[in-house]
């Protein structure tokens, strides 16, 4: 197993400033950083027969469940050899689960999806929180289907963007391919200029069409990701997140400009910093809501 990363003095000295964790958890907090990330797993559950596969998981002591997301496993990176490896390689590929982080998780879950929703992905590629979004819309049951009792069907649409040329049609095939929905677009373009989806519908030709539910998860410095590229510690510097501060905030404009009033937008990034986090929020709401 590699060495630790050596911690870096410039990195402590910004985010103590910050006050991300208490005084007395600093230490643990950087060793954790310093620690390989385990690998997550979220079982699809759409397919058929997922609950025995589920069960699999529970019956192998290397894996610990995540309590706040049903189906989600986490297996220390040093009990994930190649075997280990190789079986969970050929369930990705079959779709019948995703390796995926655990904080890129939560935005999905935030939304409270429901079938017919019309959902945007602004920044969609790799394409993990695309198809867990489709997922959560075909578990959540609709008003029809509790008042009727009646199978859930794929209703609404997902458009997964991504303003990479490569990255985009790399999503293509993924979407389309594991997904398997009808209501699934691919579409490449500036997020921050994601243009207006206008009604096609007799009489209602000027009317744009508005999203429902929007998953901002937006470019960023990345330093949340410290266990994943470690290099990452030696190029470090405060500039970083000032960088990407007023491209994020175009992009969460540009989302709240697309949301159906009483819809929900969650805003993510892989940054710790608070100027691309909360000042980016804060930003968006004096701009909107004047506060």
């Amino acid at each position: 197993q590699d060495a630790p990363p050596p911690r870096s003095a410039v990195f402590e000295e910004y985010y103590q400033k910050q006050h991300l964790v208490r005084e007395e958890e600093w230490d643990a907090f950087v060793e954790s950083l310093r620690s390989p990330a385990p690998v997550v797993i979220r079982i699809n559950r759409t397919k058929p027969r997922w609950e025995a596969l589920d069960a699999s998981f529970a019956r192998d002591q290397r894996w610990t469940a995540l309590p706040w997301a049903a189906g989600t496993w986490q297996c220390a990176a040093s009990d994930y050899d190649d075997s280990l490896q190789r079986q969970v390689g050929a369930l990705n590929k079959a779709y019948a689960l995703r390796i995926q982080e655990a904080a890129s998780l939560v935005p999905p879950l935030l939304l409270g999806l429901v079938p017919g929703d019309m959902v945007l992905d602004m920044c969609a590629a790799p394409g993990s929180k695309t198809l867990e979004c489709l997922e959560l819309m075909r578990l959540s049951p609709s008003d029809n289907d509790v008042a009727e009792g009646a199978e859930n069907t794929d209703v609404g649409v997902v458009v997964a963007n991504d303003a990479d040329a490569e990255r985009a049609f790399e999503l293509l095939p993924l979407i389309t391919r594991k997904a398997r929905h009808a209501g699934t677009i691919v579409t490449l373009a500036n997020a921050a200029k994601f243009p207006p989806v206008m009604a096609v519908k007799p009489g209602h030709d000027n009317e744009q069409l508005l999203f429902d539910r929007i998953v901002c998860d937006v470019p960023c410095c990345g330093d949340g990701t410290l266990r994943k590229h470690p290099h990452a510690w030696l190029l470090w510097n405060a500039h970083n997140g000032l960088t990407f501060h007023r491209k994020q905030l175009r992009l969460l404009s540009r989302g709240l400009h697309l949301l159906r009033p009483g819809g929900r937008l969650a805003y993510s990034t892989c940054s710790l910093n608070p100027i691309e986090n909360e000042a980016v929020v804060a930003a968006a709401l004096h701009r909107f809501c004047n506060v």
